[in-house]
């Protein structure tokens, strides 16, 4: 048990007077529950900062990954959409019939004015089950690609974000004139140009053509030059 001390004075008449002497235990008791509460603020603060911060961090990471899909994804279709443009060429080339081995060599090798061997210069549209440049303005709805399944197209499916412009370049006027390639020792009146094909896959709400700084968009250039092995 604990004993409260007191302190003893000598009064008159040889009598003691005592005066008790309140125990400093309840200053205690109130500092140790302010240094509690205390402890709780700063406790919750912390809570509360790294609660913060950790789902600012999620959300981050989770538009990175965001975007760094959607750059893949366009720039795989760009890359279709000039390799199907190398198809249509070389498609092109093997329809020609075998040359002479003397003379001269007249090759369509950028098709006619129209049809799917046409490589004209100006925007287009192409799908790979196709396999033909259709032509594309630029505001169309018609280059908003849609998911069919598992493949990209233009048409039926679930709409996308992702357009795609296909622009066939060259100083030539391209389909449906031919390319006269020398055989022996006659020169060829031209020598053929090289068509530049540029591909534009935006995932964004502009629908122009081109692939601006600040925008959401991939751009692929590739030369395509013709086959100079005759068969």
């Amino acid at each position: 048990m604990t004993q409260t001390p007191v302190n003893r004075e000598q009064g008159t008449g040889n009598r003691e007077r005592t005066q008790r002497v309140p125990p400093v235990s309840g200053l205690s008791k109130a500092s140790s529950s302010g240094f509690t509460l205390l402890g709780v603020l700063i406790g919750a603060l912390f809570i509360v900062l790294v609660s913060t911060g950790l789902v600012f961090t999620a959300q981050r990471t989770g538009r990175v990954a965001t975007a760094t899909k959607e750059r893949l994804i366009s720039t795989l279709l760009a890359r279709e959409g000039v390799e199907l443009v190398r198809a249509i060429r070389d498609n092109n080339w093997l329809a020609t019939p075998r040359c002479p081995a003397v003379g001269a060599c007249t090759i369509f090798w950028r098709g006619q004015t129209s049809g799917p061997g046409a490589l004209c210069n100006g925007t287009f549209r192409i799908d790979a089950d196709a396999l033909e440049l259709l032509p594309a303005s630029a505001g169309s709805e018609e280059t908003r690609l849609a998911l069919d399944g598992t493949a990209y197209r233009h048409g039926s499916g679930t709409p996308t974000t992702y357009r795609r412009w296909v622009t066939i370049e060259s100083p030539e006027e391209g389909c449906g004139t031919p390319s006269i390639f020398s055989l022996g020792s006659i020169p060829a009146p031209q020598p053929p140009q090289p068509l530049t094909v540029r591909v534009v896959v935006a995932w964004d709400d502009n629908p122009d053509a081109s692939c601006a700084p600040g925008r959401q968009c991939v751009e692929l250039r590739e030369d395509l030059h013709p086959w100079m092995n005759f068969r």
